[in-house]
């Protein structure tokens, strides 16, 4: 069984859609992600960006951050 929530294109979006609502919660979470799946979600709320950059410079954290 592959758990991977990215490969189910509904739980995807609806994972997205409450990552960004419940924002700094779940930027643990999001940080968690593979690099491509964290681009994504980046990508699809841009909003987010700042606020988890700013999250990973007050935890120090810049290891879990890609670097783009």
């Amino acid at each position: 069984c592959d758990s991977r929530i990215w490969k189910m294109p509904k739980l995807w979006v609806g994972f997205l859609k409450l990552a960004y609502q419940t924002q700094p919660r779940s930027f643990d979470v999001l940080l968690q992600l593979p690099p491509p799946q964290l681009e994504v979600a980046l990508n699809k709320y841009p909003n987010l960006r700042p606020h988890l950059s700013s999250f990973v410079n007050r935890q120090n954290l810049h290891n879990k951050l890609p670097s783009y």
